[in-house]
């Protein structure tokens, strides 16, 4: 077994099986298990996030509108929030968590502190955590496009308070009704598919 997935195994144990472990595993026991180190390096590499580039970006987003197009009532929160996430840079579960409180339409900004841990295991919760993955808040800038994107929805969804991405305000959008429709606009797109396509679009 090797070290990536021997610490894959571990983090899964943290944060779905028992919420006090400690993963064991550091930094710098990867370093003493690399053996071949130009190996080591060129797997790295070939495993490292594809990033879009503009052309890839704007067909990403056309994606999501003929979706909506199609089912608008359904589909046009998944194309608000690949908008939100594309313009962002943020992650999936800090797009899921926003609120309609923590964005400033005026200053164009947004404030990021809060993420959704999705339930993967059956008997557990999913939750909005007070805290970023990296447990810093940041102000992010809204493009002016998002801006109008936001203001068309808020108008729709009929809401001006509450979580901007849900159907009700209060419940997250599930992770895998975002995943399913991220997976399935870069298929048509002809991009590489994965689970984490929806952690972040830059893939991460």
């Amino acid at each position: 077994m090797s070290f990536s997935a021997l610490r894959q195994i571990c983090v899964y144990y943290s944060e779905y099986i028992k919420d006090d472990y400690v993963v064991p595993l550091k930094k710098r026991h990867q370093k003493d298990c690399i053996v071949d180190k130009e190996k080591h390096d060129a797997f790295k590499l070939k495993g490292k996030s594809k990033f879009m580039n503009e052309k890839e970006s704007k067909e990403f987003l056309e994606g999501f509108k003929k979706r909506t197009a199609k089912i608008p009532r359904k589909e046009e929160v998944y194309e608000v929030v690949a908008n939100f996430q594309m313009f962002t840079g943020t992650r999936i579960g800090e797009v899921a968590a926003v609120r309609w409180e923590d964005v400033c339409l005026f200053n164009k900004t947004v404030l990021i502190h809060r993420s959704v841990t999705w339930s993967r295991l059956k008997g557990r919760k999913t939750f909005i955590a007070n805290s970023t993955k990296t447990g810093v808040s940041r102000v992010v800038p809204l493009h002016a496009d998002l801006v109008h994107l936001l203001r068309g929805w808020c108008l729709k969804s009929g809401r001006s308070t509450g979580l901007i991405f849900s159907h009700n305000g209060r419940t997250p959008l599930a992770y895998r009704g975002i995943a399913y429709r991220y997976d399935y606009v870069l298929k048509s797109i002809g991009g590489s598919t994965s689970s984490s396509g929806a952690s972040r679009l830059q893939i991460e």
